[in-house]
């Protein structure tokens, strides 16, 4: 309530105040663990990579699936129909325009993507609110914020039942994530805690742009930076700025993706495993070297625990071939310019 309040003002509390927390520290490390500080041995000890992976299901009570299914054929998805979520941030829901805009992108820049995937054959399903910028009318495609059957029992149940889910990093992201969904993130402006975990995941990033030097970077400059191109519990250095993925960088991430999930291959080369090894490699030099919050060191011992657990070599999810054949080596502005 004093969040909302403060809204009307142009100011915020923290998201550690807001976000309920509670028991959070527990489960990623024992009191004693954290009284003794950080280690890695203890991160490796909790074998995170069999325990994320393990199998569960979060089910759906019958008569709420009933109340769903018809009204999932009302928007025009049969029980034969294949479909995918997509998710693109904007800033209406948190009211939040004007702060963090890294975090938002447009969702007209995905048409091209949409088209293809409705090409395939497929329904894609826009998740959101209301606050969002409309699609345009366009065959198989859902732009289900504004229906009549939004409810939060149809954000569920959509996204437990798709094909695969398209997002970027937003708090929705993570129900995919609970629902364990192949998952594609696009423009993705975080690798530390942010990055495709699980073997099925793929994601794509935003192009950076530094001031100081005066260029874009390489995907490679990119993930040799430090903590301060990315963003936790405050805001990106003022000397990076986001570029958003162009519509034919996301239009290529879906067609690859789509390519392996029909295929049922989703086998990462040797360049993927080196990009891998060596984020988890300059992940740990980041943990050496800064501080993630300006708490107190038990806090920031629990945070590190808790984000160590999407640091391991032995998940394989990871960056979008096709963004590595662009990027890696290459800047963004030199791609563009070169009207690819």
């Amino acid at each position: 309530m004093i969040d909302r309040i403060l809204g009307f003002f142009g100011k915020s509390l923290s998201y550690r105040v807001v976000v309920p927390a509670v028991g959070e520290r527990e489960l990623w490390a024992t009191k004693n663990e954290l009284k003794n500080g950080f280690s890695w041995e203890t991160v490796e000890k909790y074998n995170w990579k069999e325990r994320i992976n393990s199998y569960y299901d979060l089910s759906i009570r019958d008569s709420a699936q009933r109340v769903a299914k018809i009204k999932m054929s009302t928007l025009g998805i049969s029980s034969s129909s294949w479909f995918v979520c997509l998710h693109v941030r904007e800033s209406g829901f948190r009211k939040d325009k004007g702060r963090r805009e890294y975090r938002n992108s447009h969702i007209l820049n995905y048409i091209p993507a949409i088209k293809r995937i409705t090409k395939a054959g497929g329904i894609v399903v826009r998740m959101g609110d209301s606050t969002m910028t409309k699609l345009p009318k366009m065959n198989n495609v859902v732009d289900y914020p504004f229906t009549e059957q939004k409810s939060s029992l149809m954000d569920i149940f959509l996204i437990k039942n798709c094909k695969f889910y398209i997002g970027t990093l937003s708090g929705i992201l993570d129900t995919a994530f609970l629902f364990r969904k192949d998952i594609l993130i696009i423009n993705m402006y975080n690798w530390l805690f942010g990055y495709p975990f699980s073997s099925r995941d793929r994601g794509i990033y935003k192009h950076v742009y530094s001031k100081s030097q005066e260029k874009y970077l390489t995907f490679d400059e990119v993930l040799s930076s430090d903590w301060k191109m990315q963003a936790l519990f405050g805001d990106i250095d003022n000397d990076y700025e986001l570029i958003e993925n162009t519509p034919n960088d996301i239009e290529e991430a879906v067609l690859e993706y789509m390519d392996c999930s029909d295929r049922d291959d989703f086998s990462i080369n040797t360049q993927q495993v080196k990009l891998n090894n060596k984020r988890v490699n300059v992940a740990k030099e980041i943990y050496k070297k800064y501080s993630f919050t300006n708490m107190d060191d038990y806090e920031e011992i629990a945070i590190k625990y808790r984000l160590a657990t999407r640091i391991n070599k032995d998940m394989h999810g990871t960056i979008s071939n096709c963004y590595l054949k662009k990027y890696l080596d290459t800047p963004y502005g030199s791609v563009f310019n070169a009207g690819q």
